[in-house]
């Protein structure tokens, strides 16, 4: 299956909608942004979502100690 050159483009739009606001809420709760890019890869993206949901944000520890 070849990509033309408008393929290639709405995949990249796709791609950075779907980045962009997972980058900045990984950020927000205190981990990398760059582990959103985790979102790219089938499979990998369903458990990121539910570790962001389920896990004890690095932000909230910081909370707790002060």
């Amino acid at each position: 299956m070849q990509v033309g050159g408008f393929g290639f483009l709405f995949m990249l739009f796709w791609a950075v909608i779907l980045i962009f606001p997972f980058w900045r809420i990984s950020e927000r709760v205190g981990y990398p942004g760059w582990i959103s890019l985790l979102m790219l890869v089938p499979g990998i993206n369903i458990i990121y979502v539910y570790f962001l949901a389920l896990s004890k944000w690095p932000s909230e520890k910081t909370k707790e100690v002060s």
